[in-house]
């Protein structure tokens, strides 16, 4: 056991793991030469920052499943320009505390963004686990005791929260909620192989990975909209139990063969 406050006080090279002992990862870049010393890793250095280039991941994502445009600041600025409401995004963030609502070229000029994103319409937001390409959660975003109006943004400073949807949910709508499954499994599959790709096979060569991502979408008449993926989501109580669960299952069969 290795927190990163004793790895800051001394130093990672100090750190000799074991054939038996596991790195997990929780978004964090720090120390990438850790993952060459460790065989079992939770969030390898290379899935964390295929994730974290929000403005990159969507870029791609396109080319394979529904998504949001990305359009740079010079072309927001355009004078032709007419896909306004755009969303200014910051390539690194938490709990959407960067999401600036951009009406107009004035605004998109003085806007603290580092890229913007074509604003969806939309009737839900969801959340979906998936650990190893197995879903372990599915949640939306609701505002307790208030309606939503005008432009929503489903930011947590704005009261949004998340919640575990019911089973009721599923038996409800089961053709809804399949195609949401196959949409989050094709998102992952996407992530998945999109990560690989930033490491050579030889050094992934021996040893044991596990991804592990919180998905977002967006729904309305179009279908399912993916928006990000997130290496370190926040988690309520029972999200910490169900991820140590599954973490906890990946250790042992992971040592145990």
């Amino acid at each position: 056991n290795y927190p990163i406050e004793k790895i800051q006080e001394s130093s990672w090279r100090q750190i000799h793991p074991h054939p038996q002992d596991v790195l997990i990862r929780w978004g964090s870049t720090l120390y990438p030469e850790l993952d060459q010393r460790f065989q079992h890793i939770v969030n390898p250095i290379f899935f964390i920052k295929s994730n974290c280039r929000k403005d990159v991941m969507l870029q791609h994502a396109r080319n394979i499943i529904q998504a949001p445009r990305v359009y740079t600041r010079s072309q927001v600025m355009d004078r032709f320009f007419q896909q306004f409401p755009v969303l200014g995004r910051q390539c690194y963030h938490t709990r959407g505390r960067d999401i600036k609502i951009v009406r107009n070229r004035e605004e998109a000029r003085h806007a603290r963004a580092d890229y913007f994103v074509r604003y969806i319409r939309n009737q839900q937001e969801y959340r979906i686990h998936v650990i190893d390409g197995r879903i372990i959660r599915i949640q939306d975003k609701y505002l307790p005791n208030q309606e939503p109006t005008g432009i929503i943004t489903r930011n947590y400073h704005l009261g949004w929260r998340f919640r575990d949807l019911p089973s009721s949910s599923f038996r409800e709508n089961p053709r809804e909620w399949e195609h949401l499954v196959k949409f989050s499994l094709t998102c992952y599959k996407y992530l998945d192989r999109e990560a690989k790709l930033c490491i050579l096979p030889a050094e992934r060569e021996g040893k044991k990975l596990l991804f592990m991502t919180a998905i977002d979408a967006v729904k309305n008449d179009q279908g399912l909209h993916f928006l990000e993926a997130n290496s370190a989501p926040y988690l309520s109580e029972t999200g910490v139990i169900r991820y140590v669960q599954n973490i906890s299952w990946f250790i042992e069969h992971a040592i145990a063969s």
